[in-house]
């Protein structure tokens, strides 16, 4: 579940944000080799947790998190 932390755009913008991330992942993990399997999976509803997973392993925020796969170029 989205946290109320989040602007409301932000909530709006979980589809595009799930869609783009399906599409990402895998060169996302390739450019953070830190992250683990685990960090990155995550369930439909569920998305924060994942970013919340990734803000930890790689000492940023959630809002960066976010941020950064909000404009990731394909």
């Amino acid at each position: 579940m989205i946290s109320d932390s989040f602007p409301e755009e932000d909530k709006f913008d979980l589809d595009k944000l799930e869609q783009k991330w399906d599409k990402i992942s895998m060169i996302y993990r390739k450019e953070y080799p830190e992250l683990k399997e685990e960090d990155l999976s995550y369930r439909q509803g569920e998305f924060d947790l994942m970013t919340d997973r990734i803000a930890k392993r790689t000492n940023r925020s959630r809002e960066a998190i976010w941020q950064e796969i909000r404009n990731w170029k394909l």
